[in-house]
């Protein structure tokens, strides 16, 4: 073996060597500083924060409280929606990290779902999960009994997820067994998606504009559902691009993949149809392009009616000491307070962050899998422009009290005042910069990969998060409570998972 000898001493200022041999001069190799590890880096310590958490609490979590509990024993489909919401960072941040056996553990819940699936009624054979109670499952707002179809695919967005990781690495009959249950339940969601009256529907939201919503109706909405069939197309053709064998689980004859096909081009028709893009210029020259979703299709609807309005005061107030709590006016409602450059509210948008990332990893697969050409799916630069978006329109500009405007467009007014989801429960409304810690939770930070100042954001968030001085736990308390230390043990708990896996990379 061959030795490189140098002298071992304070003033030694040779280049570093790779030592190969023993110890020289009392210094070893081992002795040799290596960089460490960022905090926010896979493997670094806050990763370990995170899973040491999810070990403690948040699977139990999952497994006792929305399973087992809500689904299981209420039959509160709700807790499909909440599960995505709530994990879906968690999930991405295992996958980026190659955390394949945690993947897994969210293969074993999904499964446990799966089981709580029944037969659809009437002509139809496929299985669905029913909502038989819970918290807004009622008669008075007729979803009892019913399938809430949002809710179904929220989750099987996060399934189909879950299986494409799975899928790369299915050596064992467990993984397979899992990979081909999710294709089966996906198989018959599919089929009743692409129905031609479903089609139809998908083409005359596809000719409309903005000026022909006359009413409150969200009948011309692109909305959350269409996004997650997107995105679980996504992932069905990782699967099979992956294991072509798997096409043969899926099953669908010529005329349902036609029609397959067919329904998955409306959709991403639709959804760059509904995407606003505009250049403008940035804050040190040059032009930036933005991007915004379905700008100005929302403008009557109920939740917005507040949206033009950003005053201190709140529109209504809440009365308590009743059985059922009512709602006083504190403005005049007959006032029109709505702007009209509202498109999706900056909470609901972050359904935009995991549909990317379905498109984004899948785009060879969509193109070899479905015939899809590839400048028909969202591109990496309106994922850009609608980073850029969240920089320019919606953060207030200020790094270090960070907050963020109400609407993806940047209009803070209120928003969903006097909300009635039929539920008994009366909700004074989200005032400007409400709906700020949907920034942390939603998984925006993500997009610091390619906008560091996302990222730069969501550690001072952090930063803030943890401090003990005074100004900066008030600060918390008033705009991001459920992450503050006054927040309840479970709220504190699931916002934790949601944002500190956004900050790992």
């Amino acid at each position: 073996m061959n030795t490189i000898f140098f002298h071992c001493n304070s003033g030694l200022k040779a280049k570093i060597v790779l030592v190969v041999a023993s110890i020289m001069c009392g210094c070893s190799a081992a002795q040799i500083s290596q960089p460490a590890k960022s905090e926010f880096a896979c493997g670094g310590e806050l990763e370990a924060k995170v899973w040491k958490k999810w070990d403690e609490s948040g699977r139990a979590y999952a497994e006792e409280i929305l399973i087992g509990k809500r689904l299981i024993q209420q039959g509160d489909t709700y807790s499909l929606y909440d599960f995505e919401n709530y994990f879906h960072n968690l999930l991405s941040m295992a996958q980026r990290c190659k955390r394949i056996e945690r993947v897994r553990q969210f293969a074993d819940l999904v499964n446990l779902a799966y089981g709580q699936l029944v037969p659809e009624s009437g002509e139809n054979k496929g299985l669905i999960w029913i909502c038989r109670g819970g918290a807004i499952c009622n008669k008075k707002n007729k979803l009892i009994d019913k399938e809430i179809q949002l809710n179904s695919l929220q989750f099987l967005a996060f399934a189909a997820d879950v299986a494409l990781d799975v899928s790369r690495d299915s050596s064992s009959p467990r993984d397979a067994d899992f990979v081909a249950k999710t294709i089966l339940v996906l198989r018959e969601q599919i089929v009743r998606w692409s129905a031609i009256d479903r089609q139809t529907e998908l083409k005359r939201r596809l000719g409309s504009r903005s000026s022909d919503v006359n009413d409150r109706s969200s009948s011309l909405f692109l909305s959350e559902r269409d996004l997650w069939q997107a995105a679980i197309y996504s992932s069905l053709a990782g699967m099979i691009y992956k294991n072509r064998k798997l096409s043969e689980v899926l099953n669908l004859d010529e005329g349902d993949f036609s029609a397959a096909k067919q329904h998955l081009s409306l959709l991403l028709r639709l959804i760059d149809a509904r995407t606003e893009r505009e250049v403008v210029s940035g804050p040190g020259g040059g032009r930036v392009a933005l991007a915004d979703i379905d700008l100005g299709f929302w403008k009557n609807y109920s939740d917005n009616m507040f949206s033009g309005y950003s005053g201190k005061e709140k529109p209504v107030s809440c009365i308590s000491g009743s059985r059922n709590p009512s709602v006083k006016s504190n403005l005049n409602f007959n006032k029109p307070t709505q702007a009209s450059n509202v498109g999706w509210d900056f909470s609901h948008a972050r359904r935009l962050v995991h549909y990317f990332e379905a498109i984004d990893q899948n785009r060879l697969a969509l193109k070899e899998v479905f015939a899809i050409p590839t400048e028909k799916f969202s591109s990496q630069e309106d994922i850009y422009a609608f980073a850029q978006s969240v920089r320019l329109r919606i953060w207030n500009k200020n790094e270090e009290w960070p907050l963020f405007s109400n609407y993806f467009s940047g209009v803070n007014g209120w928003y969903r005042v006097a909300y009635d989801n039929k539920s008994g429960q009366c909700f004074e409304g989200y005032p400007p910069f409400g709906l700020s810690i949907s920034f942390p939770t939603g998984g925006y930070i993500t997009w610091g990969e390619k906008l560091p100042i996302l990222k730069n954001l969501g550690e001072r968030i952090y930063k803030i998060s943890q401090s003990n001085e005074e100004a900066e736990i008030l600060f918390m308390n008033k705009y991001y409570s459920k992450l503050a230390r006054q927040a309840k043990t479970s709220d504190r708990l699931i916002s934790e998972l949601m944002f500190w896996p956004t900050l790992i990379n």
